[in-house]
């Protein structure tokens, strides 16, 4: 907290200043526009002063790398110890042009691997030859219908060394690949990986009306939860993630409410089925969009640490430190993306990709310039990468822990960014849960 005698003299000079400085540049020269706003509408001030954190008790609020409430990061070393996850996505038509493209990505410096199915598989869990799937088939990604297709899409790769990310909501993929695996003598106790399995806003945002209804699809989720806590230890079961919610117009405020809007209904129906929070809380991962307007992603990610330990200590009754921790996985916007004149898409990702990580991310995709075009192309995916490692290992941004913490705007716009959220998640709470609210068309 800082001294009265201080915070009155600055709020008398920034007074000053507005009065005698600002505001007769703004007058004469004029300004770009008339509203300064996030793209979520917080507004923007023209100046920031240790006054807009008077009453912001630092330890509370902000407080230290790897420790509550989490605002400046995860983990206490951020990433001096090592980088984050860097992955694109892959699927083809066929497991073998899968294959391909999975080996040449771990060639370009990919640290994990993160397969894209066709609509089929990813939501409905069919296979090919149903008619439901006719004009869908390997459209968006690999059409998965086997063991045999799966492990055409993972020849020679090394599963039992490398996390694996299925993109389905269908637990029928995750099946195949645990199957497949131990066609190899792999055991599912060593797998390493992640199911996007996320079936409410899938719900919300991909369904064609094949998908089950929110309540029996949250009983499937809580029973694959179940068999990995139990025969999969090192398998992440779903990620709880708001990508299409923001994809589909959310602004950043609502992505984050729809965010943990969903983590509490995934909860609650995970102590309904008789499990208890602290043996599956921690391994929860979320998963987001980033968009370009910077400082509005950078806060988010603060944000959401912040609000994510709270809810987790105080609504649940969190007992493991490991309950309270955000770990997030994050994709640049296709949203965002043009085809005409697709090399800007460039300079969109790297936006987007700084921004995830001086938020803190744990993992990051940035999207192929071409992705607005076609499954991107080999030239696409090096870029992709390439833009990652560049800001790995060129900006400097990764080599001190929350670069940007302290600045009164950003802190300013962190804590603003909560109340926010927190706004979208009383609304949510207000029509009975996320169940309720999506039902009832609000979402």
């Amino acid at each position: 907290m800082l001294r009265k005698d201080f915070l009155k003299r600055m709020r008398a000079r920034a007074k000053a200043w507005t009065e005698k400085r600002y505001v007769p540049a703004a007058e004469r020269m004029g300004e770009r526009k008339p509203l300064f706003e996030t793209n979520a509408g917080l507004g923007v001030a023209p100046l920031y002063t240790p006054a807009d954190l008077a009453d912001q008790d630092y330890f509370e609020s902000i407080g230290l790398p790897g420790e509550y409430p989490f605002t400046r990061g995860t983990y206490p070393i951020g990433y001096r110890s090592r980088y984050w996850q860097q992955n694109v996505y892959a699927g083809f038509g066929t497991g073998p042009d899968t294959n391909e493209r999975l080996k040449f990505a771990l060639s370009q410096g990919e640290t994990a691997l993160n397969l894209i199915m066709d609509v089929p598989t990813s939501y409905w869990g069919i296979d090919a030859d149903d008619p439901l799937a006719e004009g869908e088939v390997g459209r968006t990604g690999v059409s998965m219908n086997s063991i045999e297709d799966m492990a055409d899409a993972f020849a020679d790769i090394p599963i039992d060394r490398i996390s694996v990310t299925l993109n389905t909501t269908s637990v029928v993929l995750p099946a195949i690949y645990f199957a497949m695996a131990e066609e190899r003598g792999i055991a599912v106790a060593d797998l390493k990986g992640t199911c996007r399995n996320n079936p409410l806003v899938d719900y919300v945002s991909c369904n064609s009306g094949v998908m089950p209804a929110p309540d029996d699809a949250l009983r499937e989720l809580a029973d694959f939860v179940a068999f990995t806590l139990d025969h999969a230890p090192k398998w992440n079961p779903f990620n709880i993630g708001s990508y299409e919610y923001r994809e589909n117009g959310a602004t950043a405020v609502q992505e984050l409410g729809f965010l943990f809007g969903n983590a509490i209904a995934y909860t609650d129906a995970l102590i309904a089925r008789g499990l208890q929070f602290d043996d599956f809380a921690p391994k929860y991962l979320f998963y987001t969009s980033v968009q370009t307007n910077l400082f509005e992603e950078i806060v988010k990610y603060r944000a959401a640490r912040r609000i994510w330990a709270k809810i987790a200590k105080e609504r649940y009754g969190a007992r493991n430190p490991a309950s309270l921790l955000f770990r997030i996985h994050v994709q640049t916007s296709g949203l965002t993306l043009t085809a005409e004149e697709p090399l800007n898409n460039i300079a969109r990702a790297t936006i987007q990709g700084l921004a995830a990580v001086l938020g803190g991310t744990n993992s990051l995709y940035t999207d192929p310039y071409d992705e607005a075009l076609c499954l991107p192309s080999e030239q696409g995916l090096r870029t992709a990468m390439r833009t990652q490692q560049i800001i790995m290992e060129e900006s400097g941004v990764a080599d001190t822990i929350d670069p940007l913490g302290g600045s009164y705007y950003v802190e300013s716009l962190t804590d603003a960014m909560e109340e926010g959220a927190n706004g979208v998640l009383a609304e949510i709470e207000a029509q009975g849960g996320m169940v309720k609210a999506i039902e009832n068309g609000w979402v």
